[in-house]
């Protein structure tokens, strides 16, 4: 009987899967699939695992969860076993409606945290179940050929960018939902004041030598942004630290979470978002002289109650700086391409700061940092509490690209007057 090599990068049976026929799900069957990936190392997928486990919360979603295929079922079942059950996985995700949540977290794994096989697996995918007769010299050498071109590509992008979106999601894990002390229905009026919408589509994350670190659930559960103490936090005076108790408009949506819950929750998701940002820049710096992290934001037109600047009327932009990590040369990057394109901007107002990962702030000046706030009035509007694209979203997509593109060639220039070179990679 002769065989037929399915050229996909997912596998027959997930692509006739009917619960894998939305574009999100075939994008991150995709994603997973590409650059020679199989899964996540052993603890980074137990770590997910766990997340999405906690994010429905139900006994029977639990129970039927697909298991992770670490420890000494590594050693028994092969890279296109491993793969399988990453597509199982998004399956349950749909399955038990967390796909947002599982996107998030499978394509926010550093590059460095994913295990790599010899060959794209589900090219040797064969119709009939026949196992297609790839020798291991023929498996090595194509493994090598496709890191060496994925070096060659990253090598036209001289500056590595991450992306940090952490307020773009809308979930809400049931487990952390139920501590909320609000009505349903002044709760979802929080979520969608306090949520900057469509972030992850202004900010495209499909650029050569770009890692998007996108924080899966909603900042009113659990904020990134904030530091994981609130001594050293200034908004947890306000009840804004990273556990927020308290909206928008000040009113108190959940009582003081400390102790054992308190840990549990920073174990569960500040901690492994931060591990992956300081890993990615990590990932970035060891192969360019140079990282740049773009901090991605919006901001409502009007200011909020609890907003510490209240002046008004706000800009088009704000730009955000943190210290040493932002050049002057950087910033006057920034507003000399907004102020071309007839957009209003500021600089560390009406907010201020951008992300740079603990391990590396104030220290390390090779990574640079630079927040981008976009004033949601350009681009979205709130119909109750949904969240509406404009007629202008695309124009504004259009802008942002246009800044982004902008930062990453101000950090070129700079690199190659200071004669700052891309390492070369050695071959696997």
């Amino acid at each position: 009987m002769t065989t037929k090599k399915i050229r996909s990068n997912i596998s027959a049976e997930a692509a006739a899967h009917p619960l894998l026929a939305s574009d999100q799900a075939r994008s991150l069957l995709e994603y997973c699939a590409a650059d020679l990936r199989v899964c996540p190392t052993p603890e980074v997928w137990e770590n997910i695992a766990s997340r999405l486990k906690e994010s429905v919360g139900t006994k029977a979603a639990i129970r039927s969860f697909p298991n992770c295929l670490t420890g000494a079922a590594s050693f028994y079942f092969t890279d296109m076993h491993k793969s399988g059950c990453i597509e199982e996985q998004i399956v349950w995700a749909v399955q038990y409606g967390v796909l947002d949540i599982a996107d998030a977290l499978f394509r926010s794994v550093p590059h460095a945290q994913w295990y790599l096989g010899s060959v794209n697996l589900h090219w040797m995918d064969t119709i009939g179940g026949q196992v297609p007769r790839y020798n291991r010299a023929q498996r090595t050498q194509r493994r090598e050929k496709v890191l060496r071109a994925k070096a060659k590509r990253d090598a036209t992008e001289p500056v590595p960018l991450i992306l940090h979106i952490p307020h773009s999601r809308v979930a809400i894990p049931a487990s952390l939902k139920r501590e909320f002390v609000v009505r349903h229905k002044k709760l979802s009026a929080h979520l969608a004041a306090s949520t900057d919408h469509f972030t992850d589509e202004l900010f495209d994350s499909n650029l050569p030598n770009t890692q998007a670190l996108i924080f899966p659930i909603r900042r009113l559960a659990v904020d990134p942004e904030r530091f994981e103490r609130d001594a050293l936090e200034p908004m947890a005076k306000r009840g804004l630290g990273v556990l927020y108790e308290r909206g928008h408009d000040g009113n108190v949506i959940r009582l003081p979470i400390s102790g054992a819950r308190r840990e549990e929750i920073l174990a569960a998701w500040y901690r492994p978002h931060h591990d992956w940002l300081t890993q990615s820049v990590d990932d970035a710096l060891g192969r360019a002289p140079r990282a740049l992290v773009i901090d991605c934001h919006t901001f409502p037109d009007v200011p909020f109650a609890m907003d510490a600047d209240q002046k008004v009327p706000r800009p088009d932009v704000c730009i955000g700086t943190a210290g040493i990590h932002t050049p002057v040369w950087l910033v006057r990057a920034a507003t000399k391409w907004c102020t071309s394109q007839g957009w209003s901007v500021r600089v560390d107002a009406p907010y201020s700061g951008s992300m740079v990962p603990l391990k590396h702030n104030s220290k390390d000046r090779r990574v640079l940092s630079i927040m981008i706030e976009i004033n949601r009035a350009r681009y979205m509007e709130l119909q109750g509490t949904q969240a509406v694209r404009r007629a202008s979203f695309k124009k504004c997509k259009r802008f942002v690209s246009g800044l982004v593109a902008t930062l990453r060639a101000a950090v070129a220039r700079d690199n190659a007057v200071n004669n700052l070179k891309v390492r070369k990679r050695k071959s696997p």
